[in-house]
């Protein structure tokens, strides 16, 4: 009995979580130089003082996904290489069905607050990813990143930080 539930167990939950390791977003290989790709815009609407970290969007994107409306999706670079996505989206019954895609491809998700809208996945085994949704704005977005990249840059902020903890 015991080496069946195991078994269900390991084909319900382990194996799934391995297979959905996802290594690209919309055809777009996580960590590929941002010079191998021709179809990128610059996206000058994102005021953020990162010389390090570059805004995109795709052209060309269509803007649903699946049947729903999305505004838009941004495409971040670290150091040149593709490290984060955001999905920009309008509306509750949007996020209801983004969430039930996402709960569904990812698994339930963590709520760190039980009366937000917000869910987030750290146990996908290359990326970190989250949803939310704001009442007051009608907003929301879905957010992926890169763990490879985003450990890479913690560890380039840590030095920085120890170099001016130097001058100071």
């Amino acid at each position: 009995m015991k080496k069946v539930i195991l078994t269900l167990v390991l084909v319900f939950l382990v194996i799934p979580r391995l297979i959905w390791a996802q290594e690209e977003f919309r055809g777009i290989k996580w960590g590929i130089g941002i010079t191998e790709l021709q179809d990128m815009i610059p996206e000058e609407t994102i005021q953020k003082p990162e010389p390090d970290i570059k805004y995109y969007t795709r052209k060309g994107e269509e803007n649903k996904i699946g049947d729903i409306p999305i505004n838009k999706i941004i495409y971040a670079f670290y150091k040149d290489k593709f490290w984060a996505a955001t999905i920009n989206f309008d509306n509750y019954s949007n996020y209801q069905s983004l969430l039930a895609g996402l709960i569904s491809k990812y698994g339930k998700g963590y709520r760190p607050k039980r009366y937000s809208e917000e869910y987030n996945w750290f146990d996908i085994p290359s990326l970190n990813l989250g949803i939310n949704y704001s009442d007051i704005s009608k907003r929301g977005s879905v957010d992926y990143y890169y763990k490879p990249l985003s450990k890479q840059m913690r560890e380039d902020r840590k030095k920085a930080g120890e170099k001016v903890k130097q001058g100071l």
